[in-house]
């Protein structure tokens, strides 16, 4: 069985812990569409991270947290609160234009654009 959700952190924030029972007792598999890293490293086995339409990178859960590729995923996974308010984290702000969704560019469509070399990275 197959579940997908859009954006589901909101609502199911408490159940995060059910689901993941769930998930084990039934053998079941969750798609979760979501920009909160924080919570899809709990859920997820695998993580694929999409930017304008474009996979840009293809990972198995630890090796995305521990070795990011992307520039996008660098810059998203430092923006996950710490909650301990004496540690820092430098915050990644990726410089740029956004690219256009209609005239899309070759290559890599983050705002790095040319300048980014990792357009997509096989699953590690």
């Amino acid at each position: 069985m197959q579940m997908v959700y859009q954006n589901p952190f909101l609502l199911l924030n408490p159940k995060i812990n059910l689901m993941i029972k769930i998930q084990s007792d039934y053998s079941l598999t969750y798609l979760f569409i979501s920009h909160d890293l924080s919570v899809i490293k709990h859920v997820s086995h695998h993580i694929a991270l999409m930017y304008a339409g474009q996979l840009v990178e293809l990972s198995k859960n630890k090796e995305l947290f521990a070795n990011p590729f992307h520039p996008y995923t660098q810059a998203l996974l430092s923006a996950i609160a710490i909650p301990d308010p004496e540690r820092k984290r430098k915050n990644i702000v990726l410089k740029g234009q956004v690219p256009s969704l209609v005239n899309q560019p070759s290559g890599c469509r983050s705002i790095l654009g040319a300048q980014c070399k990792w357009a997509y990275m096989p699953e590690r």
